[in-house]
């Protein structure tokens, strides 16, 4: 029970609800194989010492030894631009000029909800 509180504090400082943290986490570990009563076991014990290091760990998949990749952000930024760059260049191209800055607007707001 020590735990528990303990652990519930600490996830009140780092998360506004801790106890559907803690639910996230034991199904986490239910999914993996463990049993309901064991998996709630391992969740508490987990976040009672280290809360963001277990929800990042097992709830985002963040690791200290997968380093983030600058290039591959890069990259991926550079295609995303490029592509919505390209709706709005071919919405120029294709529709008469007097319609321009409505069919910019549409479409730039269309290409954003994709």
């Amino acid at each position: 029970m020590a735990a528990s509180g303990t652990s519930s504090h600490i996830l009140l400082i780092t998360y506004p609800h801790p106890e559907h943290e803690l639910k996230e986490l034991t199904q986490i570990y239910i999914q993996r194989g463990l049993n309901a009563e064991l998996a709630n076991e391992v969740a508490v014990q987990l976040t009672a010492n280290h809360a963001r290091e277990a929800h990042a760990r097992d709830e985002i998949g963040i690791h200290e030894n997968t380093p983030a990749n600058p290039l591959q952000a890069t990259g991926s930024s550079t295609l995303a631009f490029s592509v919505g760059a390209l709706f709005l260049i071919f919405s120029i191209l294709i529709i008469p000029e007097h319609y321009v800055s409505s069919v910019v607007m549409i479409v730039g707001i269309s290409s954003l909800a994709l």
